[in-house]
């Protein structure tokens, strides 16, 4: 079922006050979750696809902007693709791997004058050994 001339004209009228009064990237959210309209620096409209948490509220600073049908229909048929799911579940590992040296290095390099447990295995080895040393 498609949209009447009259739905249009009336979408029109109450958008022109936004794209008057507005200014550039603000933007109005649709009756659809995550999609908002968006004036762009051409004084024009764009479509923002911008995901929102349950709440509704917005999980990120910008989304995608989309400002011609092609485009939307081409980003539709990318997302459908399932192995972009198995792609992103690759950057996610890679990502929760990453964080976890990160983490354990910043742990090592915060113990300021403290030795690490290697540093302390290596000075008793040496103890050790000049003891042993000592003993011959």
């Amino acid at each position: 079922m498609g949209l009447t001339p009259r739905y249009y004209e009336h979408v029109g009228k109450s958008l022109k006050p936004f794209l008057k009064d507005g200014t550039v990237w603000d933007r109005i959210p649709t009756t659809m979750s995550g999609v908002f309209l968006i004036i762009l620096p051409t004084q024009d409209f764009g479509l923002e696809i911008l995901p929102v948490d349950k709440w509704g509220k917005i999980m990120r600073s910008r989304g995608i902007i989309i400002k011609h049908k092609e485009i939307l229909i081409e980003f539709i048929r990318i997302f459908a693709q399932p192995k972009l799911l198995d792609i992103m579940d690759l950057i996610q590992e890679f990502h929760q791997e990453n964080k976890t040296e990160q983490l354990l290095s910043k742990e090592i390099l915060d113990l300021g004058d403290k030795p690490t447990v290697m540093e302390e295995a290596i000075e008793d080895t040496q103890k050790e050994s000049e003891d042993h040393d000592a003993e011959d």
